[in-house]
């Protein structure tokens, strides 16, 4: 389940090869980069390390990694959202390469997927190599952001026999759209050959294929029944009209919210009154660092705040999990008349209410209400909501969406001492 304490997932881990495999090739989607983070990534697929720690001192491995992953590599990001470095490293060149900019549809919408498929290929010299995948959806973008979030990571066979559930489906034919942009990627006609016959591993507590639901301007990232009797929402941003949107998958039913206290508070006691909230306890955002970064790294001094996403709903004794990339907010769900404007990612997992139910996360997450211990507490409503956006934000966003959207054509002229430009 997703006990803070037990049911941990390492990033480096994850993108580690099987064993008797070696990377083959990877795919990732993220909304942001870090650049300090995706010069790690190499290292983590190739060598096995973790993407913590300085890599200054590593750049003969860094330069081999980078080596085996030329043309192998490739992170699809929303253009515009490479964070600026805290400090240059000339080894950033390196990874022009594996970044693909994505420009979103309009100004209000984001490429907003957190996912990353992997190729495994079997060390055994042979003529027929053995094949593997791996398939992570996240939370987070490929950034070093300390905050809590949720990931599920499956394992993937080929078989001879096409996966019914992935034939047809949207998300395959998202990724050979994804695919298709990229001339230079050397394993994409493996992938697309390769993905209809993938068939995932069901993760324990779960007893259904998993499934794969990709939201953009004409499908919906989720897929909850009707008429739910228990509904939990995660999410650490929040809009009105997709709490009322996803209140009426259970309008009968108990409701329970988890987010952050600034964006609840930015609601009325009214407009939250169809819900039982929670908030992240403040002694666990504002916890000691615990070592995740040194003075002066990006990391240092920022809390561990939300950033999960997941909803869960329970139908009679039935419950569907939907985790992924995907806020309770317009943008990313849309409504029951308006498609989503993001592009989001989401995979659909579903089981019994014994074993995945949402009381279980709430006794994981909150324990005793009135000790206050939890990773979450009761949230406590303030006198007045708080307009926390400001009223420059969508002009900003507009004035963004002109940047990213615009040809540039840009020259390098040398100086008369023709040792600078």
């Amino acid at each position: 389940m997703l006990a803070p304490d037990n049911n941990r997932l390492d990033y480096g881990e994850q993108l580690q090869a099987p064993e008797g495999y070696e990377l083959d090739a990877a795919i990732a989607t993220s909304y942001s980069v870090d650049l300090d983070t995706l010069l790690a990534v190499p290292i983590a697929l190739c060598f096995g390390n973790t993407l913590e720690g300085d890599l200054r001192g590593e750049k003969l491995a860094l330069l081999e990694a980078v080596s085996r992953l030329n043309k192998r590599l490739k992170v699809f990001y929303q253009k515009g959202n490479i964070a600026q470095p805290a400090t240059f490293n000339q080894l950033f060149t390196l990874l022009e390469p594996c970044l693909h900019p994505v420009i979103p549809s309009e100004a209000f919408s984001s490429f907003h997927p957190k996912l990353w498929l992997l190729r495994y290929k079997g060390v055994e010299k042979t003529t027929k190599p053995a094949i593997k995948y791996r398939f992570i959806t996240l939370s987070r973008n490929l950034t070093m952001d300390r905050s809590w979030d949720v990931a599920v990571s499956l394992e993937g066979d080929l078989k001879k026999t096409r996966n019914k559930e992935a034939v047809g489906s949207h998300w395959l034919l998202w990724v050979k759209g994804l695919l298709k942009e990229t001339n230079d990627f050397e394993p994409r006609l493996d992938f697309l050959r390769e993905l209809p016959y993938l068939h995932w591993e069901i993760p324990a507590g779960f007893d259904t294929s998993p499934e794969v639901l990709i939201g953009d301007g004409g499908h919906s990232p989720l897929s909850l029944p009707s008429s739910n009797h228990q509904l939990l929402v995660v999410s650490p941003f929040l809009s009105k009209t997709a709490l009322e949107y996803l209140q009426s998958f259970a309008p009968n039913g108990e409701r329970y919210l988890f987010s952050r206290a600034e964006e609840l508070n930015a609601f009325s006691d009214e407009e939250l009154s169809a819900w039982k909230c929670f908030a992240m306890n403040e002694n666990m955002v504002d916890a000691d660092t615990g070592g995740l970064g040194t003075d002066d790294s990006p990391e240092a001094g920022k809390p561990y705040n939300l950033h999960a996403k997941l909803i869960v709903s329970r139908k009679g004794s039935r419950v569907y999990w939907n985790i992924g990339s995907a806020n309770a907010t317009n943008a990313a769900l849309g409504n029951a008349s308006k498609l989503p404007r993001n592009t989001e990612a989401m995979l659909k997992l579903s089981g019994v209410r014994s074993k995945i139910g949402p009381d279980i996360l709430i006794e994981q997450w909150v324990g005793n209400e009135e000790e206050e211990k939890g990773l979450f507490v009761k949230y406590k409503p303030q006198s007045e909501a708080v307009n926390t956006k400001h009223s420059a934000t969508n002009q900003i966003r507009m004035i963004a969406f002109q940047l990213i959207n615009s040809d540039w054509q840009q020259n390098a002229i040398l100086t008369v001492d023709e040792n600078k430009y």
